[in-house]
This record gives structure tokens, C-alpha cells and sequence, in this order.
């Protein structure tokens, strides 16, 4: 048996130990701690101290005077009649930002329609998998790349889709937009309107959500021969205040630009902001265009021309599929890309 040195022996004994119930070579009543200690070549204490974890995690448990048991992994259907929700603490603002808020209101609308309640999550870490199960049936994640080896272990034990990127594996199916296309569409408009000079501002590039929305930029940049000016990206961070930074940045250029494309609607609306203040008129001066199509877009004055991501229907394919799980069946499509549009409001003109 290899042993892993990083790890402290206990964590590894644990480990071990799990996979053997996984893979079904130890279930029913686990052998007692000293026989495990002589098989696995642990001190009793480091045996002890990883049966002790099993049992806090739910995968063991103990019955007095009889032994320690594996608790049972089969999933049942609706045993709660709960859905999940996790969407990383890393997201500042939660379920209550701009965005995420209208992507809550979907699954709870979804979940109620089905008879099912809705429970929030910021953090899986100190919510071990077998207690998750008991809470709810089923997880809807917001995914993001970091989070892979957190959301494959979850997964054997309780059904997962997610949403906004794609999970790389078979098991777990993904609902994300088509990006690319979308912000490839945008500066495809703008060259239509006869704009030759186009400026962007990327949000995080953590996941593919920014890379993708980026790529459609430089995509359509190349095939539509437009200014290929690599001072006219901006990296941003998707918040307000980068909008307006980077409109300073872009709009003190020599040569500034004739439109600025932004990888959300919040960097749409600094990015007004700072025009309006510097005295630059839109659209007739510079045209701006948003990704996402929040609510406030359409209440903007000038209203913000955007790219609408159909959130209800994102999830109504993330929660059917998380149904189908449920129920034991396999979903057909595990990876499905929702295509965006192109809202034309008064923001972009021709010139």
C-alpha cells in the first residue's frame, strides 16, 4: 500500500477506507479498529481517529455494544423534498446581487412549480455529503472550474447539475449560455453600424464565462477586420466601478473608441456613468452595449443595448435534468448551450 506523506495518516486511513465502501469491498458491520490497524500497517489511535471522521461525515455509524456500520449510499426519490442551491461565498453580494438574484428567482420558481422547497448554500465544506443528503434530494450548482474536485465528490453521493460553466466529466451534466456567439454578436452589430474602432472590458477570466465572452470579442475583432488595438481591452472584474475605470482608460486614449462592448451590464453602467461625466454624449458620441440583460438595462437612460442570457429557460433544463437524476434515470444531453440574443435599445447608433 502506497502512502501518501503529505497527508496526515489518519486523513489517508480515511480516505482508503471510503473508497472501499464506494467501491462496495467493505459494507454492513466495518471490522473492528485493531484488525483494520494490523491490515492497513496504522497505529490503532490513526484507525480510531479516521473511523471517528467517517462516522462525523455520515458514512459510518455506530450502534453500542454491537459495532460501527456503513450507512447505506442508495439515493432515495424525494426523501426530503428539497432542492439545493450552492452558489459560492466567492460571489460577492450572493443570491441578492443583480444577476445571481434573478437566477435564484428561476429555481425557486421552478422547485415551487414541482411541490419542492428551495434551500440556499454559500459553502459544501463544512456541510459533509451524507448530511447534505439528508436535506435535500438533489444540488444545483453554480459552477465554477476551482470547484471540480469538491463538486465529483459530492456527486456520488447525491444528484448535481450545474449552471454557468461547464463541468468537465460525463457525470454531471451542464447548462451554460453560448457566450461567444453572444459577444460575438454584439461587436458584429457595431461593425454593421459602420464602427471600425471597438473597445472591451472583460470581466474575471476565472472560468469560461469571461475567457468565452472575451474570445467572441477577438474573434469577431480578426474576422470582421476591425482596429486590432490591444489597448483597447480592458481587463475588469464585472463590477460597476471597473465600468467607469475602464471607460477612463479607453476614453483618454489618443485614439479612443467608437463603441465600448462590456462582459456584463454593471461595467455597461460605469462605463455611462464615466461618459456623462467626461461630457461625452451617448450613443451619439460612443456606443455601449452590456451582456446579460438585468432587469435595470432596460430602465437606463439612454436604455442599454445588451445581450440577454434567457435565464428561465437555463434553468428549466438544469432542473429537469436534476430530476431526471433524482429519479434514477440518465440525463441524454449532458452538456446543453443555450443560445443568447441581441437587445437593440438606445444605446449603439449608426454612424
Amino acid at each position: 500500500m502506497t502512502k501518501n506523506l503529505d497527508a496526515p495518516k489518519y486523513i489517508e486511513v480515511k480516505n482508503i477506507i471510503k473508497n472501499k465502501i464506494i467501491k462496495g469491498e467493505i459494507s454492513g458491520k466495518l471490522p473492528g479498529e485493531r484488525i483494520l490497524a494490523e491490515e492497513f500497517g496504522y497505529s490503532y489511535m490513526t484507525i480510531r481517529n479516521a473511523v471517528n471522521e467517517l462516522v462525523n461525515d455520515g458514512l459510518l455509524y455506530r450502534i453500542e455494544r454491537k459495532g460501527t456500520f456503513v450507512s447505506k449510499l442508495e439515493k432515495n426519490i424525494h426523501q426530503t423534498g428539497n432542492i439545493g442551491f450552492f452558489l459560492p461565498k466567492k460571489i460577492v453580494g450572493g443570491i441578492h446581487g443583480p444577476y445571481y438574484s434573478h437566477v435564484f428567482h428561476w429555481i425557486e420558481k421552478e422547485t415551487t412549480d414541482l411541490g419542492l422547497n428551495l434551500m440556499y448554500f454559500s459553502t459544501l465544506e463544512e456541510l459533509p455529503p451524507l448530511q447534505l443528503k439528508k436535506k435535500v434530494d438533489g444540488l444545483i450548482v453554480a459552477y465554477f472550474p476551482e470547484m471540480k474536485n469538491i463538486i465529483t465528490e459530492y456527486a456520488r453521493y447525491i444528484p448535481i447539475t450545474c449552471i454557468g460553466n461547464i463541468y468537465e466529466g460525463k457525470h454531471i451534466p451542464s447548462t451554460v449560455f453560448d457566450n461567444l456567439s453572444g459577444s460575438y454578436s454584439a461587436i458584429s452589430y457595431l461593425a454593421d453600424l459602420g464602427m471600425k474602432r471597438i473597445a472591451y472590458i472583460n470581466g474575471i477570466l476565472d472560468s469560461s464565462i469571461g475567457i468565452n465572452r472575451l474570445q467572441g470579442y477577438n474573434n469577431a475583432v480578426h474576422d470582421l477586420n476591425l482596429d486590432n488595438d490591444p489597448d483597447l481591452i480592458y481587463s475588469g472584474d464585472y463590477f460597476f466601478e471597473s465600468g467607469i475605470e475602464g471607460a477612463t482608460h479607453l476614453l483618454s486614449l489618443k485614439k479612443p473608441p467608437q463603441a465600448i462592448v462590456c462582459g456584463n451590464d454593471n461595467m455597461a453602467f460605469g462605463v455611462m456613468r464615466r461618459a456623462s461625466q467626461m461630457g461625452i454624449s451617448i450613443p451619439d458620441e460612443l456606443s455601449v452595449i452590456g451582456f446579460d440583460d438585468i432587469e435595470s438595462a432596460s430602465h437606463m437612460n439612454p436604455s442599454l443595448t445588451t445581450i440577454h442570457v434567457p435565464l428561465q429557460i437555463l434553468i428549466k433544463v438544469s432542473v429537469k435534468n436534476l430530476m431526471t437524476i433524482i429519479q434514477g434515470n440518465k440525463v441524454e444531453s449532458p452538456i446543453k448551450i443555450i443560445p443568447t440574443q441581441l437587445i437593440v435599445r438606445d444605446s449603439t447608433i449608426k454612424i
